[in-house]
């Protein structure tokens, strides 16, 4: 009976241990690192070098563009751009306000803003542009 509760246990760690490894993180590149102002999902903000591992984080940039970079997409925020990370695994993002530049990497990489849903396919590229203004994409 023991051995099989060692067994157990040690199964249980290695399977938290292989997910725990297995999420990307989103983290800050380069850039302004003043002008950033990251929040957790619980709306606490964050040192702007906290490494993402779940979706729910909100990025805002002041005056001075920032970069961020993952597995799966490398992005760059222009000046005073609102953006909430949706997902990680399926990665998403959520542009409410500002202008980005994505490069995908190796998965699909969808953007929404209020009125638009934008997907980009592996190894692509754009410009999203979100503004009161205007809401476009250029690639």
């Amino acid at each position: 009976m023991r051995i099989k509760k060692l067994t157990l246990a040690i199964v249980m760690i290695v399977a938290l241990s292989t997910t725990l490894f297995a999420a990307t993180p989103f983290f800050f590149s380069s850039g302004d690192y003043d002008s950033i102002k990251l929040y957790d999902p619980n709306g606490k903000r964050v040192d702007a070098l906290t490494q993402m591992y779940s979706s729910g984080y909100i990025i805002s940039t002041d005056n001075h563009e920032a970069s961020f970079f993952s597995e799966f997409a490398e992005i760059t925020l222009k000046p005073n751009t609102l953006m909430v990370l949706l997902g990680i695994e399926s990665p998403e993002f959520y542009l409410l306000d500002g202008s980005i530049i994505i490069s995908a990497k190796n998965k699909n990489v969808t953007v929404y803003t209020t009125t638009a849903k934008y997907s980009l396919t592996p190894y692509s590229s754009a410009e999203i542009v979100y503004t009161e203004t205007e809401d476009s994409i250029a690639n």
